[in-house]
C-alpha cells in the first residue's frame, strides 16, 4: 500500500456569511425586520434615523413666532439640571403606552389563586371559569365539570358556589334569573320582594304583568313596580364589562394592491420600516484623521456593518 497525491478539480458552491445574512433578511417579515432595525439603530452609533418629510416641514407662522421667543429665551442662563432623553418613535410610544385590559378569565383566576381551598375544589373551580362564555354564564353541565376534573358532584357544587361568590356579582350563573338572584344576594337582598319576583314570577316580570304579580304575592302594585325598576338596574350579562379572552389582532400588511386601470399593481408598504443612514458626523471624524487608531478601527467596522445592512 502506497500513499500518493493526485490533484483534482471540483466545482462547489460556497455561501459567505454576508450572503447568508442577506438571504435571511430577505425572508424576514416586516414586523421582525422593524425590530431588527431598531435594535441595530440602538447598538450601532454610526446609524441614525432619517426624518420623514412630514417631520421636517416648515413651521406655520404661529410656531415660527414662538420659535423666535424660544431662541431668545435660550440666551438666558439655565441653572436647572437637564437630562437628554432619546427621541421616541411615536408608533413605539403608542404601543408601549397601551394598557392591556383584564379579561374575565384572568379576573376570576386571580381571585381563585387567593382562595384557600382543597385542590379538588380548586381544580373544579378552574374548570368552571374556563367554561364561562363572554357574558359570564356557565355553558357546561356540572356532570361534565366533575368528569373533566375527576371530582365528586358535591365538590363541584362547592366549587360553583365559590366561583359565584367572586366579583363581579352574578357570575357563573346558568340562567338569567340565577344571575339576577346572585346579584341580589351579594347586596343582602335575597329575602326581599325583588328576589321573590325573580325567583317565582320571572315570566310575568318579562311580560310586565305587574298587576298579576301583585295579586299572586298579595303585595301593593306600587311595591311591585318599584321592585321591577330595581331589578331592571341589575346586569343581565355580568361578565360583559371585561375584555374578551381572545382580543382581535390588528394585522399590519407588508404589501397592498392598488388598482391601475384594469390592472392590480403590488405596492410595498415601505413606511412601516424606519429609514436609516450613516451619520455624517462619524464619516467626517473618520476622514479628517483626528481620531486615534483604535477609534478609526472601531468606526470602520461599524460603518462597514451599517453599509451592509443598508444595502
Amino acid at each position: 500500500m502506497s500513499l500518493s497525491l493526485q490533484p483534482s478539480l471540483r466545482q462547489t458552491v460556497s455561501i459567505s456569511p454576508q450572503i447568508q445574512q442577506s438571504l435571511q433578511l430577505l425572508q424576514t417579515p416586516a414586523l421582525e425586520l422593524e425590530n431588527l432595525l431598531q435594535t441595530e439603530l440602538q447598538t450601532n452609533p454610526v446609524l441614525e434615523e432619517e426624518l420623514r418629510p412630514a417631520e421636517t416641514a416648515e413651521l406655520p407662522p404661529e410656531e415660527e413666532e414662538d420659535s423666535h421667543f424660544s431662541t431668545r429665551d435660550s440666551d438666558w442662563p439655565v441653572h436647572t439640571s437637564r437630562v437628554d432623553r432619546p427621541r421616541l418613535d411615536p408608533r413605539q410610544a403608542f404601543v408601549e403606552s397601551r394598557v392591556h385590559p383584564e379579561s374575565l378569565t384572568d379576573h376570576l383566576t386571580s381571585q381563585l389563586t387567593l382562595t384557600q381551598v382543597e385542590p379538588a375544589i380548586q381544580a373544579a373551580a378552574s374548570e368552571i371559569i374556563g367554561n364561562l362564555d363572554e357574558h359570564g354564564f356557565l355553558q357546561a353541565d356540572l356532570s361534565e365539570i366533575a368528569a373533566a376534573t375527576h371530582t365528586t358532584p358535591a365538590q363541584v357544587d362547592q366549587a360553583l358556589a365559590l366561583v359565584q361568590s367572586f366579583h363581579p356579582p352574578g357570575i357563573a350563573a346558568r340562567t338569567l334569573p340565577e344571575a339576577l338572584l346572585l346579584q341580589l344576594q351579594s347586596q343582602g337582598q335575597e329575602d326581599t320582594l325583588k328576589a321573590q319576583i325573580v325567583r317565582d314570577h320571572f315570566n310575568l316580570l318579562g311580560k310586565r304583568k305587574f298587576a298579576e304579580i301583585a295579586t299572586a304575592l298579595s303585595a301593593p302594585l306600587e311595591s311591585v313596580q318599584s321592585a321591577a325598576e330595581a331589578i331592571a338596574r341589575l346586569s343581565p350579562r355580568p361578565g360583559s364589562a371585561f375584555a374578551p379572552d381572545r382580543p382581535d389582532l390588528v394585522v399590519r400588511p407588508e404589501a397592498t394592491f392598488v388598482r391601475d386601470g384594469h390592472r392590480w399593481l403590488p405596492q410595498i408598504e415601505g413606511d412601516l420600516l424606519p429609514r436609516l443612514r450613516i451619520s455624517d458626523t462619524y464619516k467626517d471624524l473618520l476622514g479628517d484623521g483626528s481620531a486615534d487608531e483604535h477609534t478609526r478601527s472601531y468606526l470602520k467596522e461599524r460603518i462597514r456593518s451599517a453599509r451592509f445592512l443598508l444595502q
